[in-house]
C-alpha cells in the first residue's frame, strides 16, 4: 500500500463518511471532482460509476477529472491498476480527450500512474494545473496534444 498521504501542510487526515467524488455531465463533458480522502474502495466505486456513465449509445468524448480538492490518497498500485483496467476495457469507439487537473505533486504522481496504466490508444490524456485551462483544452476542436496541456512523458 502506498499509504495515507496528506497533501496539506498542517492537515491531519481524517476519515469521511461521504463519497469523496462527484460525477456529473456538464456541457457534454463527463466531470469527476475528487475531494478529501481517496481510498481503494473509492477507486473501485468510481470505476463502476464511470463505466456506467460512459456505457451505451451516447458516447461522451470529453472527460475532466479534478484532483485539486483531494487531500489524501490511501491507495496502492493494485487499486490504481484496477481502475485503469476498467477504463482500458471500456468499449470506446470514438476518440476521447481526458483532462486531469492535478495542482500538487502527489496528485500529479497518481494521475501519471493512471495514465501509464490505462494506455488506451484512443484516449488522449493531458494534465493541467487548474480546471479553467483543462476546460479550454476540452472545448478545443482538435484532438492533439496542444492548447496548454502538459504531456509529461509518452511520445
Amino acid at each position: 500500500m502506498i499509504g495515507l498521504c496528506s497533501l496539506g501542510r498542517n492537515t491531519a487526515p481524517t476519515r469521511q463518511l461521504i463519497m469523496p467524488f462527484d460525477l456529473h455531465i456538464t456541457d457534454g463533458a463527463l466531470r469527476v471532482n475528487w475531494h478529501g480522502i481517496i481510498t481503494r474502495d473509492d477507486l473501485r466505486q468510481m470505476a463502476q460509476a464511470f463505466a456506467q456513465a460512459v456505457a451505451g449509445p451516447d458516447a461522451i468524448p470529453r472527460w475532466m477529472t479534478d484532483f485539486s480538492s483531494a487531500e489524501t490518497f490511501d491507495v496502492d498500485f493494485a487499486s490504481v491498476s484496477g481502475f485503469a483496467s476498467t477504463i482500458r476495457t471500456l468499449p470506446l469507439n470514438l476518440p476521447v480527450k481526458s483532462a486531469i487537473v492535478a495542482s500538487r505533486p502527489l496528485q500529479f504522481g497518481f494521475a501519471r500512474m493512471y495514465q501509464t496504466l490505462q494506455n488506451k490508444p484512443n484516449v488522449v490524456v493531458q494534465f493541467f494545473p487548474d480546471s479553467d485551462s483543462a476546460w479550454a483544452w476540452l472545448k478545443a476542436e482538435n484532438q492533439g496534444r496542444k492548447n496548454g496541456g502538459q504531456d509529461r512523458g509518452r511520445r
